[in-house]
């Protein structure tokens, strides 16, 4: 499945206020891990991922063999 909004280190944690200037300061180029596309956040990325893995564990594991 494609996930609208996220991009490669969208699956990391959630980065703090001002994250992305600190990393930056110690390694420039690297505060893109606290970036994702589109106009969604991390955190409703996250959301959404959770509930379809929930969901897909739900209907797997009430299937009876």
């Amino acid at each position: 499945m494609t996930v609208p909004d996220a991009m490669h280190f969208s699956f990391m944690q959630l980065c703090k206020p001002d994250a992305v200037a600190l990393i930056e300061a110690e390694t420039p180029g690297d505060g893109i891990v606290c970036k994702d596309g589109g106009s969604r956040s991390r955190e409703e990325i996250h959301r959404e991922i959770a509930s379809v893995v929930t969901g897909f564990l739900a209907e797997a594991l009430s299937v009876n063999p």
